[in-house]
């Protein structure tokens, strides 16, 4: 199942015509057509009434809709999401911090989002007495990589 062809019956429910699709898809009438006949050939299932009119869903393209709205959402994220890993080393950051009492708890709830939101970024907070460890700088210069 091709999801260009899911794409282009979305396409012509959405426009209630083949030629309104095709317009609004920048490509032939009859390639819409013919993507529609072979998503319906593939299933073996009528999807679209058509009549001078314009098109309406047969009971199966309305039971199978919400399905094939939900594959053309996934693919989507798989997409975003794929295209977002190809570019994160692009974007890779990383920031340290020398907490502050008092702003600790504050920052710590503030990071925890900015992670989630872009995980590309490192974050770490340095406890002031970290400072004062050679261990500790001596990993940070060495397996931490941290930007200056």
């Amino acid at each position: 199942m091709r999801t260009e062809d899911i794409h282009y019956l979305m396409a012509a429910i959405h426009e209630g015509s083949m030629s309104k699709a095709a317009e609004q898809q920048y490509i032939s009438q009859q390639n819409i057509t013919n993507a529609i006949k072979r998503l319906e050939s593939e299933l073996g299932l009528k999807l679209l009434q058509r009549s001078n009119k314009g098109i309406q869903l047969t009971e199966h393209g309305k039971m199978l809709q919400p399905y094939l709205n939900q594959i053309l959402m996934s693919v989507g994220e798989i997409n975003a999401y794929a295209e977002n890993q190809q570019h994160a080393e692009q974007y890779m950051a990383s920031l340290s911090i020398l907490s502050m009492s008092g702003l600790s708890k504050t920052l710590a709830a503030f990071f925890k989002e900015m992670a989630l939101q872009r995980p590309y970024v490192k974050i770490s907070i340095v406890e002031e007495k970290q400072l004062y460890d050679p261990h500790y700088i001596k990993d940070l210069l060495l397996v931490e990589s941290p930007d200056v």
